[in-house]
């Protein structure tokens, strides 16, 4: 029966029948969605490999031909900022990777130590939470306390629903403290802004990490070091040479 019918439709049909409908509809604009989002999504990381791809294979040529054609004056001075400024953007990188690192280490033994003193609660799947805290540290403004607020909320509901609310917000205060400190501020602010910073001072680079985001949303965590790199060499570097007194 339903097969006849279905092979009877038109193609007017079939396109009355989806944008005439309202939960067929509904249904569809939501598969769109998702469809369009994870295009827009492989498209955006295919174009992140392939520029890449393109620099680290021909970032040489490529830094030799602007020194030759696009800089008429001084290409010893552009050569010692643009030779400065990636200096400093590696360590600016490289920094951010270690950062997260250090928070999953950190995470990983703050939570299977907290399951090991606890009685009465315990940190769900501490490995996984540890690897989603680290992830969450390159995430701008939130960080890791998208993970940690999130768990500290699933253990006052537990506790509510079980009757046991009272005699566990010791142990729930305890991982407030251990998380918000050892796994969050410490790692992610203090140990990021010194192994990022280099040449370029710690508090100014703790300032980007928080400017950037307030500035820019989630890219400020990349452009707000970009930034401040670029200014620093460019008062370190280029206003000594080119001072008009």
């Amino acid at each position: 029966n339903y097969l006849d019918r279905i092979s009877g439709l038109s193609g007017g049909d079939i396109y009355i029948l989806f944008s005439k409908t309202p939960n067929i509809q509904v249904f569809t604009n939501f598969i769109l969605g998702i469809v369009s989002s994870m295009i827009d999504i492989l498209l955006r990381l295919v174009m992140v490999f392939m520029i890449t791809y393109v620099f680290l294979r021909h970032g040489t040529e490529l830094n030799r031909w602007f020194l030759e054609n696009a800089v008429y004056n001084d290409k010893k001075l552009t050569s010692e900022f643009f030779t400065s400024v990636d200096k400093d953007l590696e360590q600016v990188f490289y920094g951010n990777m270690l950062t997260a690192f250090i928070v999953m280490i950190s995470g990983l033994l703050v939570f299977t130590g907290f399951n090991s003193v606890s009685t009465g609660i315990t940190v769900p799947y501490p490995v996984l939470l540890a690897v989603l805290c680290g992830i969450a540290s390159l995430i701008p403004g939130v960080g890791v306390s998208l993970i940690w607020i999130p768990t500290t909320l699933l253990f006052f509901v537990y506790g509510y629903l079980n009757d046991t609310l009272t005699e566990n917000l010791h142990y729930i205060g305890l991982f407030i403290v251990l998380s918000a400190t050892l796994v969050d501020f410490v790692p992610s602010w203090l140990i990021r802004a010194k192994i990022s910073g280099g040449r370029i001072d710690e508090t100014l680079m703790l300032l980007s990490y928080i400017l950037g985001p307030l500035a820019f949303g989630i890219s400020g965590i990349l452009l707000g070091p970009i930034i401040l790199v670029l200014t620093v060499n460019y008062m370190k570097i280029i206003i000594p040479k080119t001072r008009m007194i």
